[in-house]
């Protein structure tokens, strides 16, 4: 081997050394940069003629395991996604409180009870009525702040989906830029591990919001998609996502996905969309139910199910203890009884009655208690409004000492002997949608709670699926101002079906009547509505209507709630007693002393009820106010229970996989130390040989002179 050759050799190792040292230099200065992947640098030996001429450096390459990466970025998908669930339920278990708590709902029932019972054993004392007035409030009030809550919470997370998107489109934007970085340095040979490592950082970084998955060309580039499979960066093309929040949610303002035929993105709350939402007929951009995990996916799931589903459970919670308790109000009295009862229902003279049945309407002397004048009134073959109003007018035994009237749309019921009035429902049934209510409780005239319970709003029971045949016989007959109009319904028609048919009326839609699906957490209900507020009846000659579940305002009666601003005004307006339809003229019908009323409204509570399922998950079953609840609340506190254990879980899972990356892919500062020392040497080596060559060549030189 020639002097030059030997050289050569040395000043390639040199070289060869001096990158590898730069290269470690890196690895050590980056050894805390989180995402940051160690570094290496090939190095081949030159053969030159079958001999040795030094050695060529490569490029610089990272020390990456691409299925160990993916592991570690659905986990940090999967832990994103339990961090919000959790956050969001331990919030909703600490609201709903637990069974054994007194303040809890469940807690808050069982204390309303408590004070009718009391007021059944002593309807004489005001203390009392004041007492359960003020028991009935604070639950109607605790119902209310529930469902505002979780209104509130749905607003806070839409917003949220929001800005997370906005971090989302961020990131895309950084990994075209970077796609365009590494294939240049590429196409120049240049290194490009830390860009590729930055690139990561951003596809986790996305991870962490929604499943994603890539792959990466020859050049390079990268091609990030959903956990679907559309595109999200494509080269230097970043596909952004869109959405449009809401920020401030009520019980009917839904997210309908695009399987609810004929009803997409008719339930107020917008999509997820890939691009601009300008495809909104049927959603074809729209991938809200195909994220599959982190932290959108746990957000959509808190806005859409979880707290979706817990305002369903209050809303059944609040409209069936609604109308139990006005049922029992409505058919007692206070004592002394008022001289006006005046509806807390806006109706119309021209609205349809479809009842039967006779009630009671009695004048009791305020202060002994005694009949003065009594009439029994029968609800067959009256038609209106109007006719039922006439029907009190004439009652003979009443002898015209009662006025009926409409006054500002509310039934008025007035005296003009100073008597009081009370009414017993008595068998009197006046059908509204499944259910049927005395002739008191369908006009409100003593209601204790109210809750926008005007007839200009139904809603049905759940149905798990908007699209699935429900197997119902029609027709579905609507009511109003002496009109009926059918929808005929047959076993295949499905719940959207049913809705595109009414829309699809043109009676039904000059008469302003809407029909729409309210997505119900796990399933749909169909909301029926006049814009202009005016009511309208259902019935059925088929099980249209029953098997639906048709109810008087259901949607949202939690947040609306109340009790009836006279009787928190004036206790003793509470019902207590009632008149019997065996007393006559002259009895002493009711008094300081009588229970009755009172009685039936705490056995409401020890009532039995059936509860069809619902969106929060819970089955159909039959349970008490209290029941039920307790139920809601148990559920609440599993869902937080199985969060918690899922978070932990994953947690760990990901701090085993990202300790196994960092081994695997992070920078050994040991190894690089002792990295350095192998280099320092060899490039003292290589030095020396450098040295003694050209000593050689001085030599050599010298004897040529």
């Amino acid at each position: 081997m020639s002097l030059t050759v030997a050289l050569r050799t040395a000043l390639s190792s040199l070289q060869a050394t001096q990158s590898q040292f730069q290269v470690a230099s890196s690895n050590i200065a980056n050894v805390n940069t989180v995402g940051y992947t160690r570094k290496t640098l090939a190095v081949n030996s030159v053969v030159l003629d079958g001999n040795g001429a030094g050695v060529r450096t490569g490029t610089v390459q990272r020390s990456v395991d691409a299925f160990l990466v993916r592991q570690v970025r659905d986990m940090a998908s999967s832990t994103s996604q339990f961090t919000v669930y959790d956050r969001y339920l331990q919030t909703i278990q600490d609201q709903f409180g637990t069974p054994a708590d007194n303040t809890s709902i469940s807690g808050s029932i069982s204390s309303f009870s408590t004070a009718l019972q009391a007021l059944a054993t002593q309807p004489e004392t005001v203390a009392r009525a004041s007492e359960a007035v003020g028991q009935a409030k604070l639950l109607a009030d605790q119902i209310n702040a529930l469902a505002d809550s979780m209104q509130q919470m749905r607003a806070e997370a839409d917003v949220e989906i929001n800005r997370v998107i906005g971090e989302v489109n961020g990131a895309l934007d950084e990994i075209a830029h970077l796609n365009v970085l590494i294939v240049r340095a590429n196409a120049l040979n240049q290194p490009t591990g830390d860009l590729q490592d930055q690139r990561d950082n951003l596809v986790r970084k996305i991870a962490e919001h929604m499943d994603v998955r890539s792959y990466e060309r020859s050049n390079g580039d990268m091609v990030l998609m959903t956990g679907s499979g559309r595109r999200l960066v494509d080269g230097d093309q970043a596909t952004p996502l869109s959405h449009d929040p809401f920020t401030s949610l009520g019980a009917n303002a839904t997210y309908l996905p695009t399987t609810t035929t004929g009803f997409y993105n008719t339930g107020g709350v917008n999509g997820i969309y890939l691009g601009t939402p300008a495809d909104t007929t049927n959603g074809t951009n729209d991938i809200t139910s195909e994220i599959a995990s982190g932290r959108l996916k746990a957000l959509i799931d808190q806005r859409d199910d979880v707290l979706s589903g817990m305002q369903s459970s209050l809303d059944e919670l609040a409209s069936k203890m609604r109308d139990a308790v006005n049922a029992a109000h409505n058919n007692g009295a206070a004592f002394p009884p008022p001289a006006t009862l005046t509806g807390t229902q806006t109706v119309a003279g021209t609205d349809p009655i479809s009842g039967a049945g006779i009630f009671r309407i009695a004048l009791v002397n305020p202060t002994t208690g005694a009949i003065g004048n009594v009439a029994d009134i029968n609800l067959a073959g009256l038609t209106t409004v109007n006719q039922v109003i006439t029907a009190i007018n004439g009652a003979a035994g009443l002898g015209g000492n009662v006025t009926a009237s409409l006054v500002g749309g509310k039934l008025q019921l007035a005296t003009s002997n100073g008597s009081g009035i009370v009414i017993n429902e008595n068998t009197s049934a006046i059908a509204t949608g499944a259910d049927t209510r005395g002739l008191s409780h369908f006009f409100g005239l003593n209601d204790l709670y109210v809750a926008g319970t005007d007839y200009a709003s139904w809603d049905s029971n759940v149905q798990t699926d908007a699209n699935a045949a429900l197997g119902l016989t029609g027709p579905l007959s609507f009511s109003y101002g002496g009109t009926t109009t059918n929808i005929a319904v047959a076993a295949t028609d499905s719940l959207a079906d049913v809705a595109t048919a009414i829309n699809a009326n043109a009676a039904l839609t000059a008469a302003g009547i809407q029909a729409s699906l309210v997505a119900d957490a796990s399933g749909y209900r169909l909301h029926l509505v006049d814009g202009g507020g005016e009511n309208f009846f259902l019935s059925s000659a088929g099980t249209a209507v029953s098997g639906l579940g048709m109810g008087v305002h259901r949607v949202g009666s939690a947040n609306e709630i109340e009790v009836r601003s006279a009787i928190v005004n004036n206790p003793n307006l509470l019902s207590r007693g009632d008149v019997a339809m065996t007393d006559v003229v002259g009895n002493i019908a009711i008094g300081t002393g009588d229970s009755t009323a009172a009685q039936a409204m705490a056995d409401v509570f020890s009532s039995s009820f059936a509860w069809a399922a619902n969106g929060n998950g819970l089955p159909s079953m039959n349970a008490t106010l209290a029941g039920f609840a307790n139920q809601l609340l148990s559920s609440a506190a599993s869902q937080a229970s199985s969060a918690k254990d899922q978070l932990e879980f994953s947690t760990s899972l990901l701090n085993q996989l990202d300790t196994r990356l960092q081994n695997d892919s992070g920078v050994d500062l040991d190894e690089e130390l002792a990295n350095l020392t192998i280099l320092q040497n060899a490039y003292g080596a290589a030095a020396r040989v450098v040295s003694v060559a050209s000593e050689m060549f001085d030599e050599l030189g010298n004897i040529m002179r």
